[in-house]
């Protein structure tokens, strides 16, 4: 027997999904309007809160944030080796007496 393709369903349908079920405070009504099984909008529940919950974790930042701001951090420190190191080149690049 075939498996029948699994459906794909976008962010902004999730969310709205999610909204309903909030309004509504009955998930199990909201997932039988819209089509879909009770365990899937469930789902969409549990992985919506664990990312909120990372979010909140990390200060209310994206990964994508908290990784510029390393990459600024490592940027700031390899600006101050090179300019110590072209300081050091400047003190032994001059004539002994």
């Amino acid at each position: 027997m075939a498996k029948k393709p699994r459906k794909i369903y976008d962010k902004e349908f999730k969310l709205q999904a999610l909204k309903l079920s909030v309004e509504r405070g009955n998930q199990a009504e909201v997932a039988r309007d819209l089509g879909i099984h009770q365990t899937t909008l469930s789902g969409w529940k549990h992985e919506f809160m664990d990312k909120a919950e990372k979010l909140y974790l990390a200060g209310g930042k994206t990964p994508e944030e908290i990784k510029i701001k390393e990459l600024e951090k490592e940027l700031t420190l390899v600006k101050m080796e090179r300019d110590v190191l072209k300081k050091v080149v400047a003190i032994f690049s001059k004539p002994q007496k």
